[in-house]
């Protein structure tokens, strides 16, 4: 089954304009697309810091409409808001995994593919994150105003 809102999050790229994190319920952070697959990244704060990261896993069914095929979630204490990523939070880097979800998938030719997505926040100074897998190696740009990111892994890698 087709989802429409999936669909036109991906299609639209419809990512939070919000420079930093505040209380409130999950918001769309990041999309990434490769080829049919794309991977989508949820986040928000609730009361006392209490946060939700989930990661969604979409197949493309045809042009502009998409299928969630698989999807995690965790969730986490003691976020300050608002939430600006910086080194300190993140114990001297530059960049924290909060959320990786993954399931095989058929790529363009039926042949099954390890897909996987990996979100969470980058500091101000990163500007791309590159992915390396035995499939491929890309930049994915940083697009998030908040530091947010998500990438499609295909095949086992790293980034």
């Amino acid at each position: 089954m087709i989802d429409r809102i999936l669909s036109q999050d991906i299609e639209g790229r419809l990512i939070s304009e919000a420079p930093e994190i505040v209380l409130g319920v999950d918001d769309l952070r990041a999309v990434d697309v490769v080829g049919r697959f794309a991977a989508l990244f949820y986040f928000g704060v609730g009361q006392g810091g209490g946060y939700s990261a989930d990661c969604a896993i979409a197949l493309q069914i045809s042009p502009g409409a998409w299928r969630e095929t698989n999807s995690g979630g965790t969730f986490g204490v003691g976020l300050e808001v608002p939430f600006r990523p910086s080194r300190q939070e993140f114990g001297g880097h530059c960049l924290s995994t909060f959320i990786s979800t993954g399931m095989e998938l058929p790529d363009d030719e039926d042949n099954m593919v390890m897909v996987h997505g990996v979100g969470g926040f980058a500091t101000p100074e990163v500007r791309s994150i590159r992915v390396r897998s035995r499939r491929e190696e890309r930049t994915v740009p940083m697009e998030s105003p908040s530091g947010a990111f998500v990438v499609v892994v295909l095949g086992g890698g790293e980034c």
